[in-house]
């Protein structure tokens, strides 16, 4: 099964998008901030939020808080990944493109 170059044009703008929002929301919070927060200031579902936190490590730090099924998980921007956040996310976009094309 192929996908056509507007389905994958669409799903990485879409993607683009819904990081851009992430990295907006925790920009300025150097304390970071747990999920839930973020999913309510993005108006994205909080699952969502967590697959894109874990799928760019590079870019966030995630802290976990309880034993077992963590009660709360705290993200934080790395320190120092966007220094050239041009130069960053177009190196993420560039590799969500290969994923794409290899499916």
């Amino acid at each position: 099964m192929s996908l056509s170059n507007t389905t994958i044009h669409r799903c990485v703008s879409m993607d683009k998008k819904k990081l851009n929002a992430i990295i907006l929301a925790l920009t300025g919070q150097e304390g970071g901030l747990w999920i839930r927060e973020i999913a309510r200031r993005t108006l994205l579902d909080p699952r969502l939020v967590k697959y894109y936190v874990e799928k760019y490590p590079e870019l966030f730090e995630i802290q976990s808080i309880g034993s077992g099924k963590p009660v709360f998980t705290l993200v934080k921007l790395r320190k120092g990944a966007l220094t050239k956040p041009a130069l960053a996310l177009a190196n993420i976009m560039r590799e969500v493109n290969r994923r794409n094309r290899g499916t």
